[in-house]
């Protein structure tokens, strides 16, 4: 993927503002400009390697989801995140009763909780945790 992102970003004829990928998912800003730059931005890439295939969401409303988060654009063009979930998200919890030793089930816990203040930049304050294994 990198040596495809490298070909790409090189020859196209305006290079995103942003460009952050995660595996297969990429969080990308162009510059401003008519919508149809966009739609030939994705074109561009899609002309770059056939068995690659793109997909599209733009922000509404000033905010768009990528992961597990919701990223903000505030007034003056700063970008937040916060929490996001998934209207289709069926969420599972670890039940006390589970055969998983105490060791598993307090390494689950901080794992969720580790995950969830790095994933919201707003926090006032960050979560006071340690990691520890017992």
């Amino acid at each position: 993927m990198a040596d495809f992102e490298e070909q790409a970003l090189s020859s196209v004829p305006t290079a995103p503002k942003i460009w952050k990928r995660y595996v297969d998912d990429t969080f990308t800003i162009l510059y401003q400009g008519p919508r149809s730059k966009v739609k030939n931005f994705l074109k561009h890439l899609h002309t770059q390697q056939p068995t690659i295939s793109f997909t599209m969401e733009t922000e509404n409303d000033n905010t768009i989801p990528f992961l597990d988060t919701l990223v903000i654009k505030d007034s003056e063009g700063r970008l937040t995140t916060s929490a996001y979930k998934k209207p289709t998200l069926i969420s599972t919890c670890l039940m006390t009763h589970t055969t998983l030793n105490e060791s598993d089930e307090l390494n689950a816990v901080l794992s969720s909780a580790y995950t969830i203040d790095r994933k919201i930049s707003s926090l006032n304050h960050r979560l006071p945790l340690r990691k520890r294994s017992i």
